[in-house]
């Protein structure tokens, strides 16, 4: 299930991809669960996803997470505005997570 906190992100970025006409992607980490997720978000009107999988992100903590989404972001693409989630809405993981 997509949470609260995510669900807001995914809205305000179809709103903000609806005034400016631009590709709205989905990211994550995890495992197959986080599969079904992310497509929920293809249905809500995110025009493309990409997952990063592997058993070595299942332990990371949420700064490893942010540092590897952002590796492997600035990899795939060029990207004009990131917007995510404030924190997991089960484990509250991601509270403390600040990027310079």
């Amino acid at each position: 299930m997509l949470n609260p906190y995510d669900e807001n992100a995914l809205e305000a970025a179809l709103r903000i991809g609806e005034l400016h006409q631009s590709k709205i992607t989905a990211t994550g980490t995890g495992t197959k669960l986080a599969r079904a997720v992310l497509r929920k978000c293809l249905t809500a009107g995110a025009d493309e996803l990409f997952l990063l999988e592997g058993d070595t992100l299942e332990d990371l903590n949420s700064y490893s997470t942010s540092l590897t989404l952002a590796a492997a972001m600035n990899k795939t693409g060029k990207y004009d505005l990131v917007m995510r989630g404030r924190m997991a809405g089960d484990t509250s993981a991601g509270k403390e997570t600040r990027i310079a």
